[in-house]
């Protein structure tokens, strides 16, 4: 069975799509413990054939998320293992009696993880406009420790963790509370802007911060609006509705004023 790797990982916006995969890895971990034939391939994104080929859109938002893609080649390589392992193991176990795990270990064969190779982790990550939301999840941790040894030395904080960059606007907004509202609004206009940029991949010069341009007019769609969702309660703990980002008058600025009144800024500044 072809299974996604948005089951092992998550994908915001996409929980009905990972639960469904999800089904397919139950399956075949259930029938592996009844000692029957099953395996269910882990796929990643397929870069030259498929929905990811067909739409770019689709394969940036999911190099953002610090993922990588596999070839056509690579992933028949994956359905031929896959069926090499199934056939090997289905002959482990005869005269089946109920559940049971054989020496072998069918039950943790049941599953085989493409796009999850440490070393092109640690390479797509290497940017610092990705946002690996994963990458901080405690069932990932022998992974992360691999792929932090061979970052180590690429950067001060040796990953994409984020860290030096939210420090770092935790003392423009001190310094800018202190200016006053107006300063306030333009370091987390300016914020929320290159984040979008990253995001849309689009220079961060393009967007008119202080201007009557709406969020939405820079391309915002369900998939994009999905992530500055997650991006925006993450930074802020500001739970604003999809439908709000995309009306005509919502600016940058008047973002921020939302933003805000959320943190409680104006109280700070007053």
């Amino acid at each position: 069975m072809t299974s996604s790797i948005s089951a092992l990982l998550g994908n915001t916006g996409q929980a009905n799509y990972s639960a469904a995969n999800s089904a397919l890895d139950a399956l075949a971990r259930q029938r592996r413990a009844a000692g029957l034939a099953a395996t269910s391939l882990v796929l990643p994104m397929v870069l030259d054939v498929g929905v990811v080929a067909d739409n770019d859109s689709i394969e940036a938002s999911l190099i953002r998320k610090g993922l990588y893609g596999i070839d056509e080649h690579e992933m028949l390589r994956g359905f031929e293992m896959a069926m090499f392992v199934s056939q090997t193991n289905s002959d482990c176990v005869s005269d089946f009696d109920g559940p049971k795990n054989t020496a072998s270990g069918t039950v943790d064969e049941s599953q085989i993880i493409m796009g999850m190779e440490p070393r092109e982790l640690a390479a797509s990550t290497v940017d610092g406009s990705v946002d690996a939301y994963w990458h901080e999840d405690s069932r990932f941790r022998h992974t992360r420790a691999t792929m932090d040894e061979l970052l180590n030395g690429n950067n001060a904080n040796g990953g994409k963790d984020g860290s030096g960059e939210n420090t770092s606007f935790a003392k423009t907004i001190k310094a800018a509370v202190l200016e006053g509202h107006e300063a306030t609004v333009a370091a987390i206009s300016e914020h929320i802007a290159r984040r979008m940029s990253s995001i849309l991949m689009i220079p961060f010069d393009t967007f008119e911060l202080d201007g009557v341009a709406s969020i939405a007019s820079y391309g915002l769609d369900s998939m994009i609006g999905a992530e500055l969702r997650t991006w925006l309660f993450k930074e802020f703990g500001l739970d604003y509705p999809f439908q709000k980002l995309l009306a005509a008058s919502l600016t940058f600025n008047k973002l921020s004023d939302v933003v805000i009144d959320k943190m409680g800024l104006l109280v700070t500044a007053g």
